[in-house]
């Protein structure tokens, strides 16, 4: 057996990621960077020539050498995907596949096409491609059901709207008050950079009473501080159930797609030919990290996704499913290609098209 691996040098995503298998949504981990991966490939890769540059008379001779030219873990990846694309005619597009180095008992679908998948997954899943073959079914249905999560920055622009409808709520019922409460910094929560708007006020010369008392004074002044101070816990009170809301929503949508993806995922990996025993496998594997038999806000709790693959195994006979991708697989016969992807970050398991030379689209 094989044991070269990747340099473990890496980049951090900068966006959310539609996670399979762990307790979190977050890409907090890093990839694999572009120096690493160039240094596990091939020179002839490395180069920019595409294994179409030699043609290959048949599909074991494409599989033998991305054996010989690609580290194990990176083969065993481009055959599981290479395979489950053309049994569900996912071949017209290009994926890519990446390697994190950290010991993290997950992978998630990001960015465009990209699979990426942890160190600690596949060495707690080493040795049954059937398993490993239901996590990239699930990878690639978070792609091709669309599942992939807003970036951290387009989320917080959800709540900063949120934050600004509660000011506009309350601004409108107290309009005398919008200036008073502009004063105070309020434009800084919106944006936020702070949790409640009291905290705000509470760095301000006096507090709301300073700022009341150098606009007006008396009776006056006390009523309008009054005022203020409740506009200013209203406009919190606003907020926060609407944060609520947008969190439960966010978290039941969360849930929807990571069963969803489970099923989709499921029909992909059993249309290739897999064992669907493996989700089996993957989930009770999972089942034993702690804090996953309870539901998260980005996961349902393991138990119930157990439970939903053990009735696909009836919704979706398995001689149907692998009828269908042996149809598929005859439709599409040659084995896809791969090539370092462009940016130097990944593997990429090209189309259908391959890599193809303009030479070899219009001859001369």
């Amino acid at each position: 057996m094989r044991l070269l691996r990747l340099a473990h040098a890496g980049i951090v995503l900068t966006v959310m990621a539609a996670g399979v298998v762990g307790l979190s949504r977050q890409a907090s981990s890093a990839a694999p960077s572009q120096t690493s991966i160039e240094a596990a490939l091939p020179a002839a890769l490395k180069a920019g020539a595409s294994p179409l540059d030699h043609p290959l008379k048949n599909n074991d001779e494409q599989y033998a050498r991305a054996r010989a030219e690609l580290p194990e873990d990176y083969y065993t990846l481009y055959r599981i995907v290479e395979r489950i694309s053309r049994a569900n005619s996912l071949n017209s597009r290009p994926w890519r596949v990446v390697i994190s180095p950290e010991y993290d008992i997950n992978a998630f679908a990001t960015d465009v096409n990209l699979l990426a998948f942890y160190n600690g997954l596949l060495d707690q899943i080493d040795g049954d491609p059937n398993a490993l073959a239901c996590v990239v079914g699930h990878e690639m249905a978070h792609h091709t059901e669309e599942h992939i999560a807003l970036a951290e920055a387009d989320r917080e622009m959800r709540l900063q709207t949120l934050r600004e409808e509660a000011l506009a709520e309350v601004t409108a019922e107290e309009e005398d008050l919008e200036d008073d409460l502009r004063q105070m910094g309020v434009g800084e929560w919106v944006s936020g950079n702070a949790g409640r708007i009291t905290s705000i006020a509470g760095r301000q010369a006096g507090g709301i009473g300073g700022l009341v008392g150098g606009i007006i004074g008396g009776q006056i002044r006390r009523d309008r501080q009054r005022r203020l101070e409740a506009a200013v816990e209203r406009v919190n009170t606003i907020y926060e159930a609407k944060e609520a809301q947008f969190l439960a929503e966010e978290t039941e949508r969360n849930h929807s797609h990571e069963f969803e993806a489970d099923q989709v995922g499921y029909q992909y990996m059993v249309r290739a030919g897999f064992d669907p025993q493996g989700c089996n496998t993957m989930l009770g594997a999972l089942n034993r990290i702690p804090g996953s038999q309870r539901d998260s806000a980005t996961h349902p709790a393991i138990p119930s996704r157990i439970g939903a693959v053990d009735a696909m195994e009836i919704q979706y006979p398995v001689a149907t499913l692998q009828a269908e991708g042996n149809a598929n697989l005859a439709a599409h016969p040659t084995a896809l290609t791969y090539d370092l992807s462009r940016d130097g970050g990944s593997l990429r398991v090209n189309s259908q098209m391959g890599s193809r030379d303009i030479d070899d689209l219009l001859p001369q």
